[in-house]
């Protein structure tokens, strides 16, 4: 979806003047340091979600079937990936 397109979509709403400013904003910066920036948000988001899926497995860890238990390890396994992600662009 381009950008118009999304504009478009907010056309007849209250917002949508300060949307269009918002899409023109030339931001000052470094690019690259924006997009590591974005790119650290839309991580850290997964990690609480995906932190926050593996404390109510843990949470009735008796209750959990075969299934269940291995999509524990594997959230377990992708919670320590997006840390490393994390980790690898800070340095």
């Amino acid at each position: 979806m381009t950008t118009a397109q999304l504009l478009e979509l907010w056309h007849e709403h209250p917002a949508h003047s300060h949307l269009a400013k918002l899409a023109t904003w030339q931001l000052p910066g470094d690019e690259s340091r924006m997009v590591q920036e974005f790119h650290d948000a839309i991580v850290g988001l997964e990690l609480q979600w995906t932190a926050a899926r593996i404390g109510r497995m843990e949470a009735r860890y008796a209750e959990l079937g075969l299934d269940e238990r291995k999509e524990l390890v594997l959230l377990q396994q992708h919670k320590q990936k997006l840390k490393e992600s994390l980790q690898g662009e800070e340095s």
